[in-house]
């Protein structure tokens, strides 16, 4: 017995040792040979070809900190023309002599002429390819997407991480959408869909080094970039879609700006069919604490006073909603609330007898907004503005 147990211990050294030497596949798989990519930037070629720019994690950096020679980049940047995203990404092989890696990606940037041009032609390999993951964030820049992939933004700094938390802080504080590749797909591929996509831009800053903003949203009708908004736009398009989560409103009340934190915000919409056109009701609930009112501190406040606030903030979320549904649906024949798939849903009999081409035909419809705001907190100092 005792034999067999040594015999046995004997064999499972003998396959870890194995293991530990390994293949050449498993040393070609091993992460320091393989371009871990971080970014993806799709900018149109003048070839016709499409230029694929990658920000990739630099796995020959060392860590010796008694090195004396300057400290090597976090990432490395890589850029190669194909007629396909996958033969463009298969040819930085030649260029790192390293297998691309596109598990890891954060965010895929679309250059300004490409979105400009059309994009579906490019979106196939975020279906095909495993690796090539369609959850990542997406977004549109004004210029080249290899400006952005390529921005120096300061030392011990990934570009992408930074270009990561940018969008998903400024969707979060209601500044933008925090769109995703497979989002991107599905509008595209929906007659009835539109859809608004971050606009990041770079700024230069004094450090010889460039700062990623976010100040707009991009409208994508069919595959192509219809217009670009302000982000008051972004703000009403999430309350009117119940993704508002975190920011503030500001109105103005007896010459002082107060500023009211969102605490909660919950919308529901109804959709009916009313003297033969459709109706869509919006209603917000919200629940706000004002953070701020840069006026006469001294100034005690009364019900009446916080009243009146919440009628305002009522008033300014009504604004923001009816604004973004003005910008989009009646100027731009682009629904990127969703309205036309909430009709087919909740009235399929009466959509599929009278709307041909919701795109065209949305304008005709009635847009409704109701709002409601509760203040559930005046601040720390609440005894003082109470009085």
């Amino acid at each position: 017995m005792k034999k067999l147990i040594t015999a046995v211990c004997l064999l499972l050294v003998l396959s870890l040792l194995c293991s530990c030497a390994g293949t050449g596949e498993t040393k070609s798989n091993e992460l320091k040979n393989r371009l871990i990519i971080l970014a993806l930037g799709l900018d149109k070629a003048e070839d016709g070809k499409i230029l694929v720019s990658v920000q990739a994690l630099n796995t020959d950096v060392t860590s010796n900190a008694s090195s004396q020679s300057t400290p090597e980049s976090m990432v490395k940047y890589y850029s190669q023309k194909g007629k396909s995203i996958s033969e463009a990404v298969s040819k930085l092989s030649d260029l790192t002599g390293k297998n691309p890696l596109l598990s890891q990606n954060r965010i895929v940037i679309f250059g300004w002429e490409l979105a400009n041009d059309g994009i579906s032609d490019y979106l196939d390999d975020f279906i095909r390819n495993t690796e090539n993951r369609s959850s990542v964030l997406v977004a549109v820049s004004q210029e080249k997407a290899q400006k952005i992939v390529y921005a120096d933004v300061g030392e011990n700094i990934i570009p992408a991480r930074m270009a990561e938390q940018i969008i998903e802080s400024s969707a979060e504080q209601g500044y933008c959408l925090n769109t995703r590749v497979y989002d991107l797909i599905n509008a595209i591929t929906d007659e009835k869909s539109c859809l608004a996509v971050p606009v990041i831009r770079l700024k230069e800053s004094n450090e010889n080094s460039s700062k990623m903003y976010v100040d707009s949203i991009g409208i994508f009708k069919s595959d192509k970039l219809n217009s670009v908004k302000k982000t008051d736009v972004a703000k009403g398009v999430l309350f009117a879609c119940n993704r508002i989560q975190k920011g503030t409103v500001e109105v103005e009340y007896n010459d002082s700006n107060v500023a009211l934190s969102i605490l909660k915000s919950t919308t529901r919409t109804k959709t009916e069919i009313a003297d033969g056109k459709p109706k869509f009701t919006i209603k917000i609930d919200a629940s706000m604490s004002i953070s701020e009112i840069n006026g006469n501190i001294l100034k005690k406040k009364t019900e009446k006073d916080f009243k009146m606030i919440e009628q305002l903030a009522s008033k300014k979320i009504k604004e923001y909603v009816e604004n973004s549904i003005n910008e989009c649906i009646i100027k731009e024949s682009s629904d990127i609330f969703g309205f036309g798939k909430r009709l087919m849903r909740t009235q399929p009999k009466y959509y599929k007898n009278n709307i041909t081409n919701w795109l065209e035909e949305m304008g005709a419809s009635e847009y409704s907004v109701e709002v409601s705001v509760r203040l559930k907190g005046v601040g720390d100092s609440a005894a003082i503005l109470h009085g």
